[in-house]
């Protein structure tokens, strides 16, 4: 992750297999890739520091995209 203001980068380390596509809705960030899991992510304080507070599985597949819902997030979609 790029931080604008600062132009610091950040790595989410959680993920066994390479990240193919993450989504974000304000604090909070959903990453998914080739180790067929969805971790959700929640930032946990004002440095841009994020914490693993979920693990999703089920897929057979690599997942290719995930996303939140449109204006409140209270679900998310995958697909392989």
């Amino acid at each position: 992750m790029l931080e604008l203001k600062t132009s610091k980068y950040y790595f989410l380390k959680g993920h066994e297999e390479n990240v193919l596509t993450v989504d974000a809705f304000e604090n909070y960030i959903l990453s998914a890739g080739k180790d067929k899991l969805i971790k959700l992510w929640k930032k946990t304080n004002d440095l841009f520091e994020f914490k693993q507070i979920a693990t999703f599985f089920g897929h057979n597949e690599a997942i290719a995209s995930i996303c939140f819902s449109p204006k409140t997030a209270s679900f998310f979609v995958s697909c392989s």
